[in-house]
């Protein structure tokens, strides 16, 4: 009887695994009957035709009382390359039985298994093909590495990787598992080092700039950030995603003239739009109002209550007060139920001298809980400016009430005080 040490229809198991990658096929393979040896051989002649006619052949041999786990393990190969993991998952585990400590039936069944989303029953099989060949077969360590990585369990992750690449030290895979599992247990200046280690590898490798940057940004070195996102982009490995990091990176650094122009170049106009908004808001940070207002104008949303909201601003700054209410009245007729709006228009309406409206809008506003307080700041504020001291002395302690703080306390003494003073001067 010959040995059956491999696979007569060999399987590329993983494209990743490293040729150094040593070979465990041989443990536990089984002998192989003249009966099966004669079926395999016509299977092997049928597969240059059909590999669903090799396949048909092992099914019927394989109802034979004296089909062992030859055939069962080279039919679960031809349905696995048919794509039919569920027959080939059958056939596995037929070969399993037969031959409990077959290597290469148990690390196929697990492999899968996997494919099939049977990921606990998979990681059996794994553990158990790797229990045959001593805990040495790095493309199982890798599986189980990933599996680990995917369900947050990054410390057995690493611990997997660590193992494989004892075993495979060039699998890029493995590298690859082992930077987003530094990323995961936030291992922050080990991440950065491996994306790098990556990146001499392969300069376009995209998750390897993103890790790079990621690490740079959480150890707060936003210039090497910087740096790596822009390497990214230079190398051709750099999408939207990577200039919107990009471009948040420059405004957050107070750079919003190098944020404007990537984020003008973004495909997705949401992304383009919320980006030049935040451009406008760290010009106006900058007190350049100017720059501001300019590029809130180009924004092609105009009539969205951010951008309104902000094109009120720099114009009040740069006191141009028609011109807030302007924008302001056009975006309340789009935005009817934004109270934020009505807020803003009754500030500049009372800045204006505009009180009636001023106060009929801050009214409006006392029904949202984050604009009440301000809200009844604003009609106090009202109050005083039209002399009214005792409705100013009311509203006052209204909000006394509501809010009580050191500030509004004294101003009520305040009011108080000079409301006596009235009262007793003479008339």
């Amino acid at each position: 009887m010959k040995k059956f040490l491999a696979t007569l229809f060999a399987l590329a198991l993983s494209a990743s695994q490293s040729v150094f990658a040593a070979d465990f096929s041989h443990i536990g393979a089984p002998s192989v009957s003249k009966r099966e040896a004669s079926v395999l051989a016509r299977a092997s002649k049928a597969q240059e035709e059909s590999v669903s006619k090799a396949a048909d052949i092992l099914e019927s041999a394989a109802m034979e009382d004296w089909a062992g786990a030859p055939v069962f393990f080279n039919l679960g190969n031809l349905r696995w390359r048919e794509g039919d993991f569920t027959a080939a998952r059958k056939a596995y585990e037929r070969a399993v039985e037969k031959s409990p400590s077959f290597f290469q039936a148990r690390k196929n069944l697990g492999i899968v298994q996997f494919k099939l989303g049977k990921f606990d029953e998979g990681f059996e099989s794994l553990v158990g093909a790797l229990a045959l060949c001593g805990g040495a077969d790095a493309q199982i360590l890798s599986l189980m590495a990933s599996r680990h990585a995917e369900t947050g369990d990054f410390a057995a992750a690493l611990a997997c990787c660590n193992s494989a690449l004892a075993y495979d030290p060039g699998n890029v895979g493995n590298l690859r598992i082992m930077l987003g599992c530094l990323a995961g247990l936030e291992r922050w200046g080990e991440c950065a080092f491996l994306a790098e280690v990556l990146l001499r590898k392969d300069p376009s490798d995209a998750a390897a700039w993103r890790a790079l940057a990621r690490s740079k940004c959480e150890l707060g070195d936003d210039a090497g950030a910087i740096c790596a996102l822009e390497s990214a982009r230079a190398a051709g490995a750099g999408d939207d995603s990577f200039g919107n990091v990009l471009a948040g990176l420059y405004v957050k650094n107070f750079s919003p003239e190098r944020a404007e122009k990537i984020y003008a170049n973004l495909k997705d106009k949401k992304a383009r739009e919320a980006g030049l908004l935040n451009c406008a808001k760290a010009y106006y940070a900058l007190s350049e109002y100017a720059e501001a207002g300019r590029l809130c104008a180009k924004l092609e949303s105009e009539s969205s209550p951010d951008a309104a909201l902000l094109r009120a601003a720099c114009a009040s700054a740069g006191g141009d007060f028609s011109a807030a209410e302007k924008y302001l009245r056009q975006a309340r007729l789009a935005n009817p139920q934004d109270l934020r709006l009505a807020f803003e228009l009754a500030r500049t309406l009372a800045d204006s001298g505009a009180h009636v409206e001023a106060e009929r809008l801050f009214g409006e506003c006392l029904s949202d809980p984050s604009l009440r307080e301000a809200s009844m700041y604003g009609r106090l504020r009202i109050a005083a400016a039209q002399s009214d001291l005792p409705e100013a002395v009311r509203r006052a302690r209204s909000i006394a009430r509501a809010y009580p703080s050191d500030g509004i306390s004294e101003y009520l003494n305040y009011l108080e005080k000079i409301c006596e003073d009235v009262e007793k001067s003479p008339r």
